[in-house]
């Protein structure tokens, strides 16, 4: 994890922290404290790097509780299409494409 500058990242970075401490790296809401902070390193630092490694460490979280009563498929959908916007802007269209197509894949089946 960086420390940013920016304010918003720096509170979703001390979210994410109290998160991980107090429920563990693969709750839900930390998959979801690590979205939030991956669109702001998206859409207000142009970070790409920070905002793919954070959707990524969701994905892994949201997937990892699949059998479980938090599990939503409309989460697991909109990560990979938030991670498909992250290739877009770095100019990768081919693997934007792939996310954007198992996005629709998957809240399909949602």
């Amino acid at each position: 994890m960086t420390i940013s500058c920016h304010p918003l990242a720096a509170k979703f970075e001390n979210e994410l922290a109290s998160r991980r401490s107090t429920l563990g790296n693969d709750h839900i809401d930390v998959a979801e404290t690590l979205n939030a902070l991956a669109l702001v390193n998206h859409y207000m630092t142009d970070d790409q790097e920070e905002a793919l490694r954070c959707h990524t460490e969701a994905l892994h979280i949201f997937n990892l509780r699949k059998n479980t009563p938090d599990y939503s498929d409309a989460n697991v959908a909109l990560t990979l299409s938030d991670i498909g916007n992250v290739h877009r802007k770095r100019g990768n269209c081919i693997d934007a494409a792939s996310f954007y197509m198992k996005s629709v894949q998957t809240y399909r089946l949602s």
